[in-house]
């Protein structure tokens, strides 16, 4: 059930997504300069597309995958892997030319490290085929997944894998992406919620006598508060769209994290085939400032890495665990000695 925000700044463009699973998942933070090859993992025994990068990225791997799932490249491009349950639909891998076939987790791989525009992504596209093969540590079959693009000036499209071997583009007006259904379902969806507002309503007359508020955000009555993929979109496009406009993307990043905590699932409140579905990980891509961003479940301090400057120093690959996703290590400063010290209170 994860859920994008993207959030424009005076400067630029920031962008985030939530993760949750009712699967323990494991995550990487992985580097790759110019000029790495990578070749499509399709079996043990058998790979597919393979390429050279054009393009520096920095993201998140799953499960020791050398793919970046969610990432962003040196032209400021984000590219973002969604779960897409009982929609996604891909090739066969026997009938499929080989040279061409990608497994689901590597789109996002693939077009960052070889595309600089969403335009040039959507031709890049063309040029693959994902195979309906399984992932590793996504289980026996093979994870259903669909794809969310945003560049520098805000502009995002969703790509998704709705018929075998051909992919459905549809260009995003919102600041918001979920999971299934497809976004132009999303998009109608908003049709109705078209009454919520973030002004107040501060008195009415509808019912044969004025009514006066008693506190603030009457105007939000009506917004879906549950964590299902349609209900989170809602939200989430409505808090993207009436933030106010963060000064810089620096800003910006720490704006976004709050409106994603939001959409944070607390273990508990969803489960799926028994298994709790919670929040594991939250990420933010700086689209200026080429950051990305992070905090686990278990760890709520933010960190973040600078592709800029691995761009500078790092002349390979290279790989970082995240963790951990659950458990509890985040620090806690104890102010005790600050309040004992401080000024003492006057009657």
């Amino acid at each position: 059930m994860c859920t994008g925000i993207q959030l424009g700044c005076g400067n630029g463009v920031v962008a985030g997504r939530t993760c949750e699973f009712g699967l323990i998942m494991s995550f990487d933070a992985v580097f790759y300069p110019v000029g790495t090859t990578y070749a499509a993992v399709l079996s043990d025994s058998s790979s597919g597309k393979e390429w050279t990068s054009t393009h520096a990225v920095v993201g998140v791997s799953t499960f020791g995958a050398m793919a970046i799932m969610d990432g962003i490249n040196d032209a400021g491009l984000m590219a973002a892997a969604f779960y897409f349950p009982g929609l996604a639909q891909y090739a066969d891998p026997t009938k499929t030319d080989a040279s061409r076939a990608v497994n689901p987790s590597e789109v996002p791989h693939f077009i960052l490290e070889t595309c600089a525009t969403i335009d040039e992504a959507l031709t890049a596209i063309k040029d693959i085929t994902i195979v309906d093969v399984p992932v590793e540590g996504w289980g026996p079959t093979t994870p259903p997944l669909h794809y969310l693009l945003i560049d520098p000036q805000g502009r995002a499209v969703a790509v998704e894998p709705t018929q075998p071997g051909s992919l459905q583009v549809t260009e995003n007006p919102t600041p918001a992406f979920g999971n299934s259904p497809d976004l132009p379902f999303h998009l109608f969806t908003l049709t109705q919620y078209m009454n919520i507002s973030p002004a107040t309503l501060e008195h009415s007359d509808v019912f044969g006598t004025t009514v006066t508020a008693t506190g603030m955000g009457s105007g939000g009555l009506g917004l879906p508060g549950d964590y299902s993929p349609p209900s989170r979109f809602v939200r989430a496009a409505f808090f993207g769209a009436n933030h106010p406009t963060p000064a810089t993307t620096f800003d910006g990043v720490q704006e976004l994290f709050h409106l994603l905590n939001a959409f944070d699932i607390p273990m508990g409140a969803a489960t799926s085939g028994g298994n709790p579905d919670f929040t594991q990980v939250t990420v933010v891509r700086d689209s200026r400032e080429l950051t990305y961003a992070w905090r686990t479940y278990a760890n709520q301090r933010l960190r973040q890495v600078s592709l800029s400057q691995l761009i500078e120093t790092a002349k390979a690959p290279l790989r970082m665990a995240i963790t951990p996703v659950t458990g509890d290590d985040s620090s806690i400063d104890d102010m005790t000695g600050t309040l004992i010290g401080s000024v003492a209170a006057t009657s």
